[in-house]
């Protein structure tokens, strides 16, 4: 099957498309993000969508795009979307799968437009809609507000080729610009949790580098999990949404072992990960043909 994407990140979409062509199946994919150098790929716009236009997402801007393109998508077997799941809007009329991989808080761009928000809540609880989500706290996030909850399959991050050496220290802050052969050469790296999922931590768990959290009650006290929503004024989580965390997953982060033992505790079960991901996405993909 041959899927279409457009997107706002470089790295969930690589993941998915990486497994997607390693089960015999195409994916195109256009890309908005402001990184895509790290993915050495080119900015493109689909206009009238582009980014940041893409914030000012509308009833009419939503058929504007598909009556543009709509020669071109109705050639493809389904679409990926993943940042931000709105996108999946554009997809509606044609009628066609839908697999949105949830990697974010559902709701953006359309967190101050509710007849759009409750729209979009309405095509995810779909059956045109395939609903999963890379991290645990978008499973619990999602369910709660939409009503339905998503299958949860994490990124694997494949296309990360990098190994964890270890050697030159801990890395209380990353250089800028870092590389992947500087970062495989670190002890470990620390890490200031901004959200509850990050895609970095997904790409340095497959290289097996050992990463350090800062602890439960330090997380539990504040300064942490900036992007945990994109409504306005949302509380700060509990200690039973930060465990939702990916990092409490990770055997890299445990802080069980010395360095080189979480390092191939890491390895070893990413092979374990790897297959469930796999037999996961076969099984979805078997359903769509």
């Amino acid at each position: 099957m041959r899927f279409f994407n457009l997107d706002l990140h470089i790295s969930v979409i690589r993941d998915v498309a990486d497994i997607f062509q390693s089960l015999g199946h195409e994916v195109d994919d256009i890309s908005m993000s402001d990184h895509t150098r790290f993915a050495d790929k080119t900015k493109r716009s689909m206009p009238p969508l582009d980014n940041p236009g893409y914030r000012h997402l509308d009833d009419k801007a939503i058929s504007l795009w598909a009556d543009r393109y709509a020669d071109s998508l109705k050639r493809y077997d389904g679409f990926i979307v993943t940042h931000t799941p709105s996108f999946a809007l554009l997809y509606e009329r044609f009628d066609k799968p839908i697999v949105v991989v949830n990697s974010t808080r559902y709701e953006h761009p359309f967190e101050n437009k509710p007849l759009l928000l409750n729209r979009l809540k309405k095509l995810l609880r779909s059956d045109q809609v395939i609903l999963v989500a890379n991290n645990r706290y978008d499973v619990e996030y999602t369910h709660a507000a939409v009503g339905r909850r998503p299958l949860h399959i994490e990124s694997l991050c494949r296309y990360v080729m990098h190994r964890w050496v270890g050697g030159a220290g801990e890395a209380h802050e990353l250089p800028r610009p870092w590389t992947w052969d500087q970062l495989v050469r670190y002890d470990a790296v620390h890490e200031r949790p901004y959200n509850f999922s990050v895609m970095s931590w997904f790409e340095r768990a497959w290289a097996g580098i050992p990463m350090v959290f800062p602890s439960l009650d330090t997380l539990a006290a504040g300064g942490y999990f900036q992007q945990r929503s994109w409504f306005p004024d949302s509380p700060y989580p509990d200690i039973k949404q930060i465990k939702l965390s990916d990092f409490y997953t990770f055997k890299c982060a445990s802080g069980l072992g010395d360095y080189a033992e979480r390092s191939q505790a890491q390895l070893d079960d990413n092979r374990r990960r790897e297959q469930v991901a796999l037999e996961a996405w076969s099984v979805i993909l078997g359903d769509i043909r």
